[in-house]
């Protein structure tokens, strides 16, 4: 704060930090209640319906989660099929692997007979 014979500037009362604490800290009852009608309805939470509600009232985020999950769906078919195939490959390779064992048990028995 500047002193009050600065020249050049103008003194005046020093600011309240409580400004308008008043409002806030006012019982609700001392408020003035606004001036307009609420509805009913809408005063007990209750849906409205109007000219602004289409046929689809879901709200942003459910739409986004609506989304989200359809790409979700899309994604475990993918990796539904992604997993069918590689059973698939594991099968042939299990089948290849057990006649490869069975011709190694006879290239065994051969070289014995060989000796």
């Amino acid at each position: 704060m500047l002193p009050a014979g600065v020249p050049g500037v103008v003194a005046g009362p020093t600011t309240n930090l409580s400004i308008g604490m008043d409002y806030w800290v006012a019982p609700t009852t001392a408020i003035p209640p606004e001036h307009g009608k609420v509805l009913a309805a809408a005063a007990t939470g209750a849906m409205v319906s109007g000219p602004l509600v289409g046929a689809s009232e879901k709200v942003p985020s459910e739409i986004w989660l609506q989304a989200e999950y359809e790409e979700l769906a899309q994604r475990v078919e993918a990796l539904r099929d992604e997993n069918a195939v590689l059973q698939a490959e594991v099968e042939r390779i299990k089948k290849e692997y057990d006649a490869l064992l069975a011709l190694n048990a006879t290239l065994k028995v051969l070289k014995i007979h060989l000796d």
